[in-house]
């Protein structure tokens, strides 16, 4: 083997340096004509796709804007009902005026409510420029909530374990996170029937945490789950209205999170 190499490399002559001109142009000429043609296809793909970004936000607008409509058409109406009567009705007795003042009391809290978390959503979707990112203790966050629901908490028979360790640090925004636990605890005061346990608990990783939220009160029918972040998305409609809800917790929990 060794001698057939020394042969074949000794009668070998070497490789002459030799510029060839016209494949040089011609392959000047086939790159340049890709890098065009790739150029034109990639401008022709980001057109597209921001014609389709646009159709879908317009349509997810268009959603939203007939949902808000909607929403507010119920206690308009009461409020509008109730006015009615209590000016044009000579014959209201003093205890139903003020029944009748109290539920406009409770509805217009309920339009506030509304239009509170419909500007949280909306600023949320112009992106993390709108908010302040800094360090964030989640612990002393979630102590908080829990105190501020304290009373309501007692009330429905909710007991919260709080499992979390002493000091837990992101980098987030505080008025979010608080906003994320202050509405996952208000869900299950409202929704979970009462007399539950609520555990919240977090697992580290290397480069996060994951947070657990749990409660074991009346649960949610396996067709709604999937539909449970939807803006306005209720699985009892006409109990989420009595109780005071917008429809819109879980959607603003979900988006702070997909933000953070």
């Amino acid at each position: 083997l060794f001698e057939d190499f020394d042969f074949v490399h000794k009668h070998l002559e070497p490789l002459k340096d030799i510029l060839d001109l016209p494949l040089v142009v011609f392959s000047a000429i086939i790159f340049c004509t890709l890098a065009v043609v790739l150029s034109y296809y990639a401008r022709k793909m980001d057109s597209r796709i921001n014609k389709e970004q646009d159709l879908l936000s317009s349509k997810v607008r268009k959603e939203m804007s007939q949902n808000i409509a909607h929403e507010l058409k119920t206690p308009i109406s009461s409020i509008m009902s109730y006015s009615e009567t209590i000016l044009y009705n000579d014959k209201v007795t003093e205890d139903v005026k003020n029944e009748f003042v109290e539920r406009i009391y409770a509805q217009s809290q309920r339009l506030a409510s509304l239009a509170s978390d419909i500007a949280i959503l909306n600023k949320i979707d112009y992106g993390k420029k709108n908010y302040p990112i800094v360090e964030v203790d989640v612990s002393q966050i979630v102590k908080d909530t829990i105190k501020e629901c304290e009373f309501a908490l007692k009330e429905k028979n909710i007991t919260v374990w709080n499992n979390l360790k002493d000091t837990i640090s992101i980098m987030g925004d505080p008025s979010l996170i608080y906003s994320i636990f202050i509405n996952l605890l208000d869900n299950v005061i409202k929704y979970s029937g009462g007399g539950c346990n609520v555990v919240i608990s977090a697992t580290e990783n290397k480069s996060h945490y994951l947070f657990h939220f749990s409660d074991n009160g009346i649960g949610v029918s396996k067709e709604n789950v999937a539909r449970l972040f939807e803006r306005f998305y209720r699985v009892d409609k006409g109990r989420s209205r009595q109780l005071g809800g917008t429809g819109l917790g879980l959607s603003i929990v979900k988006n702070e999170i997909n933000l953070h």
